[in-house]
């Protein structure tokens, strides 16, 4: 066979194939398979449609829990902040009874700059060194006794001196 022979077989070729395609596609076969597939479609769309429903129910139900749960969060968030409230109140009461007298303990041959630290400590003095100066000068030092002595937060250093000397 000659070249042009080849050519033209090729040409046929490419004819039969491009009208076996265009028959494929445009020919009745494609109308019976696009009915085919039609069926199915009005199939899926209704169970799309019931899929929606079911979901809209479950988001609607999981909505609701949500909601619940916040609610039951906030109310114990509440109870918690009411709870809290009354524990700080009463903290604060007995922190006023805490620092509106304190009981002081002074063993034997405790040196006054201990008693001072420990008024200190307690929020009846503001300044230790200065307390142990005042009971130097006053003459309160030497007589520091020992015991337990009750100390109010309205007396001043010189009540103070007095009560844990013996004095008053």
């Amino acid at each position: 066979m000659t070249r042009e022979a080849y050519r033209w077989l090729g040409i046929g070729f490419l004819v039969a194939a491009l009208f076996v395609l265009g028959f494929k596609l445009f020919g009745n076969d494609a109308t019976a398979g696009s009915k085919k597939e039609a069926a199915p479609e009005t199939k899926t769309a209704a169970q799309t449609k019931e899929q929606a429903d079911w979901k809209k129910k479950y988001e609607d139900l999981l909505a609701e829990t949500e909601t619940a749960k916040l609610e039951k969060e906030d109310k114990a968030e509440e109870e918690t902040k009411k709870e809290t409230s009354k524990k700080d109140e009463s903290s604060k009461k007995d922190d006023k009874k805490e620092t509106d007298s304190i009981e002081i303990s002074i063993g034997s041959g405790e040196p006054a700059s201990d008693v001072a630290k420990k008024l200190k400590d307690n929020g009846m003095i503001s300044d230790a060194e200065y307390f142990t100066e005042f009971l130097r000068n006053n003459g309160y030092e030497k007589f520091i006794r020992n015991g337990t002595y009750t100390i109010k937060k309205s007396m001043n250093l010189d009540d103070i001196a007095k009560t844990i000397t013996g004095q008053q």
